[in-house]
Parts: C-alpha cells; structure tokens; sequence
C-alpha cells in the first residue's frame, strides 16, 4: 500500500471513531467550556455548543458514570450550579439527539 493511501485510510479511521451526531447530513459534536475549580458556596457557569449550529438541540449536563445534572434546549446552553463538596468530578455535555459527548473538564472544589 502507498503511503499517501495509508496515511488516507488513517485518517479516515480517525473521523470515522470520533463521536458525533448526525443531523441532516451535518457532523454535530458538542463542545463543553467552564471553570475546572471554584469555592464551596460560591456559582459556576458551563457552556455548551455545538461550533457553526444555529438550531436549538437538547444539551444534558452529565457528570462522572453520566449523573444527570441538567438539561436545556437552545443554540448554546449555560448550566448554572452552585458549587458544594459534592460538586467535585468530571463534567461533560451530551446532546440527545444522538447520544453524543462533548471532550470533559474535571472540577475541583475548594473550602474557602
């Protein structure tokens, strides 16, 4: 096999084990941002989108085994939560449609 050949099939193989939903002929994949610490007591933001999509689709805010926190529908989602002892973890967003997930961001949470 050439390698132009094999560096294609690589290539491929990689768009192809990428989680990502499908709408309409259109590759979604949600895209999760937010803090990765914050105090005990004190309110946190995350934000979900998908980058390019201008219709709303139903975003879930999961965290660690896939606790749901939160869901929304909307363009882009902001998840608030108040920040407790028990908010430690890694958070994602899952789209519905499609079952998809967002890359992840571990929380720390710190006594003030």
């Amino acid at each position: 096999m050439m390698a132009g050949s094999l560096h294609f099939l690589l290539l491929s193989l990689c768009v192809l084990l990428e989680p990502v939903t499908e709408i309409g002929g259109l590759l979604l994949k949600p895209v999760l941002s937010g803090p990765s610490e914050a105090y005990v007591r004190s309110e946190v933001q995350f934000d979900c989108a998908v980058p390019g999509w201008s219709s709303p689709l139903t975003f879930e805010l999961r965290k660690d085994a896939g606790d749901l926190i939160a869901a929304e529908n909307n363009v882009k989602v902001t998840f608030t939560l108040q920040v407790t002892e028990g908010s430690e973890g890694e958070y994602y967003c899952r789209l519905t449609a499609g079952g998809q997930t967002s890359n992840s961001i571990h929380f720390q949470a710190f006594l003030s």
